[in-house]
């Protein structure tokens, strides 16, 4: 093949990585507020689903009550969530006939999950502070079939109000756990919301970076950079089942984690049989401790803390932290 024509396809090549990157750049880049005061919060669409749930209860077609006053809503963040999973008001009337506890604790605690802005907007505060560049996207509760606890989009945060209604009393959702993980109580739902702020500015400060968590040990540093940040930030994260899960054989898990770490993270990289199926968030939980080392190694937290809500490079994060040298030996 002539070198102009390879010289061509290179240029394109470039051209082509250069719009993408400059796309999501584009997209994730518009204007938020940087006041935390300005912020948007809006718990509208998870009180709408507290009242279609007891409207449906009552109703002789619990999917047409669904559809009429939730699913039929004029809201942009539950059409685009419901777009994203494939939720329909079907799904969600055979969820609630099914297991009628856990959607009777939405509606018992929906005023608890409100309940917790005034400490989202003192957690905003805080961030600020360690990071003044934060913008605070808005925030839309919602209700999303258990499927994602958060959602980042170019206009704002997307939460599924109904993982945050745990309580004392356990066995009404006890194993209640998916994708998203298992229930927890409204009180960590600041750390929730802080977690995703800090997806919002790593994917307007580093898009290709953002664009490329997709391995293994990409995604665990990219999930567990936000928990450990949303930690620091509110003495708390949601992740404590998947921290309990790899500390019960973590020589071993740390093994496969390594072994795997250029793979998809969509592969099956922790075999359930051996160790027992992984909770939802366990390679944030890697993820977590990998961060927390690199912090400690640099001796400017406040850079160290800049490194991890812009993340613009794992591998390094993942060589400064000393594990890339550790699991090396110990696995290799």
């Amino acid at each position: 093949m002539p070198r102009w024509i390879l010289r061509v396809l290179s240029g394109l090549a470039v051209l082509s990585i250069a719009v993408v990157v400059g796309g999501y750049f584009f997209i994730f880049a518009r204007p938020h507020p940087s006041d935390p005061l300005d912020s948007q919060i809006s718990f509208d669409d998870l009180e709408a689903f507290s009242s279609a749930y007891e409207i449906a209860s009552a109703a002789d077609s619990m999917a047409d009550a669904y559809e009429k006053n939730y699913f039929s809503t004029e809201s942009d963040p539950v059409k685009i969530y419901m777009s994203q999973f494939g939720i329909s008001a079907e799904q969600t009337a055979a969820d609630s006939h099914e297991r009628p506890k856990v959607y009777d604790l939405i509606v018992a605690r929906t005023d608890d999950v409100i309940s917790t802005e005034q400490d989202i907007r003192s957690a905003y505060a805080k961030l600020e502070e360690r990071y003044p560049e934060a913008v605070f996207a808005p925030v839309h509760l919602l209700f999303g079939l258990f499927q994602a606890r958060g959602l980042i989009r170019p206009f704002g945060i997307l939460i599924g109000g109904e993982f945050f209604i745990g309580g004392d009393n356990a066995e009404d959702y006890e194993g209640w756990n998916n994708s998203g993980g298992l229930i927890v109580p409204p009180a960590l739902l600041p750390s929730q919301v802080i977690h995703e702020v800090a997806h919002i500015q790593q994917a307007r400060k580093s898009p290709i970076a953002y664009m490329s968590s997709g391995s293994v040990l990409n995604w665990a540093i990219y999930e567990g950079s936000a928990d450990y940040i949303a930690s620091s930030i509110t003495g708390a994260h949601t992740n404590e089942i998947a921290h309990a899960y790899m500390a019960s054989n973590e020589n071993a898990l740390w093994c496969a984690f390594y072994e795997s770490r250029d793979e998809s993270r969509q592969t099956h990289w922790i075999d359930a049989d051996v160790f027992g199926r992984p909770p939802g968030g366990i390679a944030g939980a890697f993820g977590y401790r990998i961060v927390e080392a690199y912090y400690a190694q640099v001796q400017d937290n406040d850079k160290a803390f800049i490194d991890l809500i812009e993340l613009a490079d794992y591998e390094y994060v993942y060589e400064k932290s000393g594990f890339a040298a550790r699991l090396a030996n110990a696995c290799d």
